[in-house]
């Protein structure tokens, strides 16, 4: 988390004005922590934009494995929940842009539905989409008919965000 602050910094001491991050899966969770995280939210480290490929968002429900990597097997209620991003979002949650497949068997959708929910509330702008078909791990879906369109609609929401010209 410290590193991916600093590199937010860095981007900005740099000269960039707006900087959106971006993650998949656990990458999604830190790219998530970061945006809702109260440190570093005054000196610059904050995004301005998030896009998350299929995130590991909820710590306190039954997506165990990311649990147990991040906090070990002793790992507590309240640490689950401070990394929860879906519990931590607030009004100052930069636009987000959410891709998931219905049918991921490694973090289950419910992950980008219970953030999408948590932004609705907090009336933080955002995009979800969600592909009926994929396996985890897409990267760019080359070869996945339905969810290969998220890359396009990205661009075009970042271009809306203002990064760059609308394709």
């Amino acid at each position: 988390m410290h590193d991916l602050r600093q590199a937010v910094n860095v981007i900005r001491e740099r000269g960039a004005t707006r900087v959106a991050v971006m993650g998949f899966s656990a990458g999604g969770h830190l790219a998530a922590t970061l945006a809702t995280s109260k440190e570093g939210s005054n000196d610059g480290g904050r995004p301005d934009a998030v896009v998350l490929g299929y995130p590991v968002i909820d710590l306190t429900g039954a997506h165990s494995s990311s649990r147990h990597r991040l906090l070990g097997t002793d790992g507590s209620e309240e640490q689950a929940t401070a990394l929860s991003a879906h519990l931590n979002v607030t009004a100052e949650m930069p636009p987000t842009f959410l891709w998931h497949t219905a049918n991921d068997n490694v973090v289950p959708v419910d992950n980008s539905l219970l953030f999408a929910a948590a932004l609705a509330r907090a009336g933080t702008p955002f995009e979800l989409h969600v592909f009926p078909e994929g396996k985890h791990g897409l990267g760019l879906a080359q070869g996945e008919p339905s969810a290969s369109a998220w890359p396009g609609l990205c661009a075009t929401w970042l271009a809306a965000q203002g990064f760059g010209p609308r394709p």
